[in-house]
């Protein structure tokens, strides 16, 4: 069964346009935090205590992670480019199985981790970005998840979900590159 959009094409892909971006607005004050505790406490280094020694996050998976990420945002921008429309599906098949396979490698890391966030502000802040970068990451997964299985259920369904899909590529991509920025952060500072 398919809904007909009681508005245009043109003014539901305005409204999610800028919708996502209200929605990327709000996601970076969540990230933010992390963020600004990491400079504030690292500045403040009380006692000597910022990152302790065995305080060292694992860089092999911390790299997975983040290329993972990438990979799947990339996907997800092919999947909505005109170009692709003939192998959208499969496209965002793929973004949500990289997306997933990303907070699946984030649980890994999590039980091989040396060190939790009781141990200094460095972990304290590690634990807050992975954790939100996670968390954050499944909850645009869902909202991929949804969109592909509409798009599976119905036939003809393109029109309906290239400005949902633009939307969503967008939002998953400007997430992507503030992990990036806050991988660089955490792991190369």
């Amino acid at each position: 069964m398919t809904t007909i959009e009681p508005e245009s094409p043109a003014l539901v892909s305005r409204n999610l346009a800028a919708g996502v971006r209200l929605w990327a607005g709000a996601t970076t004050f969540f990230f933010f935090c992390p963020f600004f505790a990491y400079f504030y406490l690292r500045s403040l280094d009380s006692a000597g205590l910022w990152r302790p020694a065995g305080v060292d996050p694992p860089q092999g998976s911390g790299a997975a992670v983040m290329v993972v990420v990438v990979l799947s945002s990339v996907v997800l921008l092919l999947a909505a480019r005109p170009e692709w429309e003939s192998a959208w599906r499969l496209l965002v098949a793929l973004s949500l199985v990289l997306g997933l396979a990303a907070v699946v490698l984030q649980c890994v890391a999590y039980a091989r981790l040396g060190f939790g966030p009781t141990d200094g502000g460095y972990a304290s802040v590690f634990a807050a970005w992975t954790g939100l970068n996670a968390l954050f990451g499944l909850g645009t997964m869902i909202w991929l998840e949804t969109l592909l299985a509409y798009g599976l259920r119905t036939r003809d369904s393109l029109p309906l979900v290239r400005p949902r899909l633009g939307a969503l590529a967008f939002y998953w991509t400007y997430l992507a590159g503030l992990g990036v920025v806050m991988w660089v952060v955490l792991y190369l500072t």
